[in-house]
């Protein structure tokens, strides 16, 4: 089951699908030596978060990393050894879960009068309403979960969704929560490491779309193609903003 914490005080069931919501760099592109912004994390149902993400991912930080409860954050990673990276490339290639992410870089061309977030968010509902679709079973709930942060806290739930979502003709209702960074979740720690993922991977894109993939991102994205999706964003119309 999800974590006990999460469960009780968003009250979702057993057929929930949850997603993990982080972010990388800044939605003005503030840092000019990383011009890019993005929006995304993992996927999974409520009843196989804890087989799937959590307890996998605390007996590797155990193993690898000092400690099943020592927080693991991919841009504070420093030096990790070859043990290390290939615990971590193990974890992204045998857990079934979802890897979904939206980036975009300071040179994007769009609408007038649209912002990087609205561009991003929207791009996103794409992707978790084209997930719904395929996922197995089909959910009777969704739940957004976000790492709180006081800048992007007020954008986030004025522009993710509203408190209902449409699978197969079917209305289903949308939870949203904050969690606050120090309940350690094994769930947004590894949506941490995705966007870190996506994150490099757009910096490449803005410098020279030519760049091969990056190790990490072929690990996080094309180890479980069937359930990861990869946006990157240079340009955008007013005809491409439709979410559905």
């Amino acid at each position: 089951m999800v974590n006990q914490k999460v469960a009780a005080r968003l009250q979702v069931g057993p057929n929930c699908l949850l997603f993990f919501i982080d972010e990388t760099g800044h939605e003005t592109f503030a840092d000019k030596n990383y011009p890019v912004f993005g929006l995304g994390g993992c996927a999974i149902n409520s009843s196989s978060a804890a087989a799937v993400i959590a307890e996998p991912w605390r007996a590797m930080k155990a193993a690898h990393f000092g400690g099943e409860d020592v927080p693991l954050h991919a841009n504070e990673l420093r030096n990790p050894t070859t043990e290390q990276l290939d615990a971590l490339s193990k974890f992204f290639r045998e857990q079934q879960f979802a890897r979904l992410a939206v980036t975009m870089s300071k040179s994007a061309v769009l609408p007038t009068g649209k912002t990087p977030l609205e561009i991003i968010t929207g791009s996103m509902m794409n992707r978790y309403t084209d997930l719904l679709r395929r996922v197995s079973p089909e959910p009777n709930e969704v739940a957004f979960l976000h790492e709180a942060s006081n800048r992007l806290d007020n954008a986030i739930e004025q522009h993710f969704g509203g408190t209902v979502a449409e699978i197969n003709g079917k209305m289903i209702p949308v939870h949203k929560g904050l969690i606050e960074k120090s309940h350690g979740l094994p769930e947004l720690e590894v949506a941490d490491f995705i966007m870190h993922a996506a994150g490099r991977r757009a910096v490449q894109i803005h410098r020279d779309p030519a760049t091969p993939f990056g190790k990490d991102f072929i690990v996080v994205f094309q180890s479980n193609p069937i359930l990861s999706s990869y946006i990157h964003t240079e340009e955008c119309s007013k005809d491409s903003l439709r979410v559905g």
